[in-house]
């Protein structure tokens, strides 16, 4: 018979153009606790690729080190590359559009929009565009996304604030 297993380790590299750790990842905690045979590492960057390697822990000692893999971590979306800039307008309505940013590794499928009357210099809260994972905001070619704000009133200026949501959480 096989002795039980214990849990597992798992070593890592710190990021593109390193090394895999001869010590095992101390985030993971599983060195004696084989179950849930889960583990989340943090301190990653998201959008960066790291190499990964396991061995199992039994009542005898560490096993071998699996293969290597290569996995991409993920965070929050990144800032927008550019303002959004107006596309159509009407006395009392604002169509405004701009490039989705980075997805920090995980799709963006929600945008929070936060409009500022200059006059009155209050942020509104913001408001989500209504996207969900299983059904994320619309995307037209070339990465562009567009939304519409209407009740807004004659010569009245706004300052707009966009940022991308992802399974992670709201970008900058």
């Amino acid at each position: 018979d096989d002795p039980p297993m214990v849990g597992f380790k798992i070593y890592r590299n710190s990021g593109p153009g390193t090394f895999i750790s001869t010590s095992p990842d101390p985030t993971c905690g599983r060195d004696n606790n084989p179950a849930p045979q889960t583990c989340t590492l943090t301190g990653l960057t998201g959008g960066l690729s790291y190499l990964l390697q396991i061995a199992a822990v039994n009542t005898i000692g560490e096993g071998a080190k699996s293969e290597v893999v290569e996995i991409e971590a993920a965070g929050v979306p990144g800032a927008l590359a550019a303002a959004p800039v107006s596309s159509a307008a009407s006395s009392t309505s604002l169509t405004f559009q701009w490039v989705e940013p980075a997805d920090g590794g995980a799709m963006v499928f929600d945008y929070e929009v936060q409009t500022q009357d200059v006059a009155v210099g209050v942020p509104a809260a913001e408001v989500s565009m209504g996207g969900t994972a299983a059904a994320p905001v619309a995307v037209q070619v070339g990465g562009i996304v567009e939304h519409h704000i209407s009740g807004l009133t004659v010569r009245q200026q706004l300052q707009l604030r966009v940022r991308g949501v992802n399974t992670f959480g709201a970008g900058p």
